[in-house]
């Protein structure tokens, strides 16, 4: 069996992987970067951009110090946390360090944080299934449409192209991850959606588009220049840089690829890799015809398949070893292992996978000279591409559903948006007025009385000035002691008196 198919679940669960990976949070954001916050944050920092194997360790017990500090440096710290957990592998203890920073930054308004805190929980969860990971990448895209710190942004691409992935919508993976590959170049301080971690990426994509000769140049531009690959990652490169070799017909150059994978996967304890590159190993034995070799190796890799509680992986280890026994004549012993790998996913509805195995064990039937039972398979094995062709149609009509409805509903958000934004500046505009309108009859009512105050001074004035004159005009007349006409005053009468008669 070839687990190196671009439909076989070895590589989708890589991908899926990938998802939780991408989605880790990297660098903090503007206002909680490690290296301006608490003592030893910017020396922690380093160790997780360097994919440090001490990293982890030293961020546990910095913990309490760290965490009774600044709200800047906690949610930096949490960041670094989260991504150190990712690399390890443990994406449980991811799950619940993202679901701190999401309830820490959300207390704090701080809607940055809380959006990639959103995204790394999703991307902890795995494995959803058909299009809910593609919707729950949707709705963070809608609900922070308004963000455009490149963090962010470039992480939402690359989880966008990781939920393509998932749904084998190759073109729109590539797509994404492009965009934000582009981000990453631009800000290489961006500690996870690194350059090396995006090219990786669309290597995998190359390899369910079968590609080789793409997956092998994109391979070779990871350099040190593009930020370290964590143990998990590493291991990754080199299994898919073996699948590139293998399809192009190299098995012994893909098998050096593989051992490189496998010595780092074993250094770091990382079950679930060492599987899948014995179950690699396998293959390219199978490729070479060497069954006795193939056999080995895919006995090694049933342990740590087990271990890693992965089933589709040990499926693969399973599938290769009934291939490797019936190549050495022991059919019967051989059908026994891929029937029941083919039960369990037919049980499961892992249709690429049972298509993958029907096709080998076909031509592995076809070569023992069981030519009926080879047609069966054979016969199988298109139903079953025909029913992989109408899911990959009705899951393309998901897709394009899902980004208009995320259109949708972004376009439906901006128009709640600019109307509300109208609305306040109607309200400003209408209390500007108001504001207007009240002083002007504040004015008014001060200017009204004050006039009434001068009216009234004026009437009082009026009236004194009368008195006055009044006054004068008695003393002019009377004398001030007896209070008699004076003399002048007869002078005036008999004036008037002569010239009467």
């Amino acid at each position: 069996m070839n687990p190196s198919h671009p439909n076989h679940a070895a590589v989708r669960r890589a991908a899926g992987a990938a998802l939780a990976l991408l989605l880790a949070l990297g660098c903090a954001a503007p206002g909680a970067r490690a290296d301006g916050g608490a003592p030893g944050l910017a020396r922690l920092e380093r160790l997780v951009r360097a994919a440090d194997a001490g990293a982890l360790p030293a961020l546990l017990a910095a913990q309490g110090d760290v965490m009774a500090g600044a709200y800047a440096d906690r949610i930096a710290y949490l960041k670094l946390l989260h991504r150190a957990y990712v690399d390890r592998g443990d994406t449980a203890a991811a799950g619940q360090v993202a679901e701190r920073i999401v309830r820490m930054a959300r207390a704090q308004g701080d809607p940055l944080n809380t959006a990639l805190g959103r995204l790394a929980r999703a991307g902890a969860t795995g494995g959803l299934g058909q299009t809910t990971a593609l919707a729950a990448v949707n709705d963070i895209d809608v609900r922070h449409d308004d963000l455009r710190d490149p963090e962010f942004t470039a992480a939402l691409q690359q989880a966008y192209g990781d939920a393509y992935l998932e749904l084998g919508q190759y073109d729109f993976a590539h797509s994404r991850y492009l965009k934000a590959l582009e981000i990453a170049r631009r800000h290489p301080e961006l500690l996870e959606t690194s350059v090396n971690g995006l090219r990786l990426a669309i290597a995998k994509v190359y390899v369910y588009t079968r590609a080789p000769d793409k997956v092998l140049a994109t391979l070779a531009a990871i350099g040190a220049d593009g930020g370290a690959l964590p143990p998990p990652s590493a291991a990754r490169r080199f299994v898919i840089e073996g699948i590139a070799h293998v399809m192009k017909g190299h098995p012994d150059q893909g098998r050096a690829a593989y051992y490189k994978g496998l010595a780092i996967a074993h250094a770091r304890g990382l079950a679930l890799f060492e599987a899948n590159a014995l179950g690699n190993i396998a293959d390219s034995w199978l490729e070479d015809g060497n069954y006795v070799e193939a056999e080995r190796a895919a006995r090694a890799a049933l342990p740590f398949a087990a271990k890693a509680s992965d089933p589709a992986t040990r499926r693969i280890a399973e599938a290769n070893l009934g291939f490797a026994l019936a190549g050495q004549g022991h059919v019967a012993q051989g059908l026994a292992y891929i029937d029941r790998v083919l039960a369990e996913q037919r049980a499961d509805g892992a249709l690429p996978d049972m298509a993958n195995v029907l096709l080998e064990k076909s031509r592995m039937l076809d070569k023992a000279g069981l030519l009926r039972q080879a047609l069966q398979a054979l016969q199988e094995q298109r139903a079953v591409a025909a029913r992989l062709d109408a899911a990959e149609h009705e899951n393309t009509a998901k897709v394009l559903q899902e980004q208009f409805e995320a259109q949708r509903r972004a376009i439906e958000i901006e128009s709640l948006r600019r109307e509300n934004a109208m609305k306040d500046a109607q309200i400003r505009k209408r209390r500007v007025w108001q504001l207007i309108a009240s002083t002007g009859a504040a004015v008014a009512l001060l200017l009204c009385g004050f006039v009434w105050v001068l009216y009234r001074r004026s009437v009082r004035t009026s009236r004194r000035l009368r008195e006055l004159n009044e006054e004068l005009a008695f003393h002019s007349t009377h004398d001030a002691l007896t209070g008699l006409l004076n003399r002048p005053s007869f002078r005036g009468s008999s004036r008037r008196c002569s010239s009467i008669a």
